[in-house]
């Protein structure tokens, strides 16, 4: 797993977010807040998949 880019950080979308009357900011940081579930999404699901297949060579070691 990789670090998220800077503009998918909270503090940032916190930020686009209290500058809300802007309007531009209000769209961006919601787009950025989709793509940031999407991202953290792919990475927990990467995870679980290695984790799957950990422990199947684990098995597989045990059974030998």
């Amino acid at each position: 797993m990789y670090p998220l880019r800077w503009y998918y950080s909270t503090w940032f979308i916190c930020l686009l977010f209290a500058l809300w009357f802007l309007i531009i900011p209000l769209v961006i940081g919601i787009i950025l807040v989709k793509k940031q579930e999407r991202i953290i999404a792919s990475f927990y699901e990467e995870f679980k998949l290695n984790t799957l297949v950990e422990l199947e060579g684990y098995k597989k070691k045990l059974t030998r």
